[in-house]
């Protein structure tokens, strides 16, 4: 306990100094934002503790609105996220919609090894608790997903990065499809509203985000790339170590 407690002490004391440093660097921005907020930006991320929206794209704090569950998925039935989704829509008239995925996920993980157990028993596997109850309702999509891919590629072994790493991809790009699709999102643009939706993928070990170019700016039709011609994982991979 006492550990504990001094970790979060140690929080409070760094933010004593963040404070500080804030106060000093831009004393204008911090009066700004005691008055209210005005993002551009609706993003949509894992709940991971190493994919920080604001650290992730450097910019300041009131640039984006955040709304973040595991494994980034999107969900009408789910009122926390439609809540976001519509004061930041209607009432912040934010103008993009960012759906940010990353390397590693855990809940991608989770689904893919899952969808491996399964297959190797030959039939579904009941949770064995509370844990595994609730996480396996909420990634059960992903799940699913993931029970298509090993079957196409005969995969074997939930630890395939490569795999995991198609899945991430994939399962962002659904996503966006998803949002796109949302009667929330084709009653934006029915009213004549200019607002865009995107799949990113952050890349935790170069701190780099990727572009999928899967977005959409209106009732079936595609956003305009937003980092030139389409590259796979592979050839970011690769492009990353140059």
């Amino acid at each position: 306990m006492s550990d504990n407690n001094e970790f979060l002490r140690g929080i409070l004391d760094t933010n004593k100094a963040y404070a500080h440093k804030f106060a000093q660097s831009d004393p204008g921005l911090l009066k700004q934002l005691a008055k209210g907020q005005s993002p551009k930006v609706l993003w949509l991320g894992c709940s991971d503790s190493r994919v920080s929206a604001e650290l992730s794209t450097g910019v300041l704090p009131g640039s984006i609105f955040v709304h973040r569950n595991v494994a980034n998925r999107f969900d009408e039935n789910d009122p926390s996220a439609m809540s976001a989704f519509l004061f930041a829509i209607n009432v912040l008239k934010i103008q993009a919609i960012i759906v940010c995925g990353h390397t590693g996920c855990g809940g991608v993980k989770a689904a893919l090894a899952g969808a491996v157990a399964d297959k190797a028993a030959g039939k579904e596997i009941e949770p064995s608790n509370r844990t595994e109850e609730v996480v396996g309702r909420w990634i059960a999509p992903i799940k699913s997903l993931a029970t298509e891919h090993i079957q196409e590629s005969h995969v074997a072994s939930a630890e395939d990065e490569a795999l995991v790493s198609k899945l991430t991809d994939q399962h962002v790009a659904n996503t966006v499809k998803a949002i796109a699709e949302s009667q929330l999102m084709k009653d934006v643009w029915a009213e004549g509203r200019k607002i865009s939706v995107h799949g990113w993928v952050y890349h935790v070990g170069t701190a780099k985000l990727r572009d999928l170019d899967v977005g959409y700016s209106g009732i079936n039709q595609r956003a305009p790339s937003l980092s030139g011609p389409k590259r796979t994982y592979e050839e970011c991979e690769q492009f990353d170590q140059v």
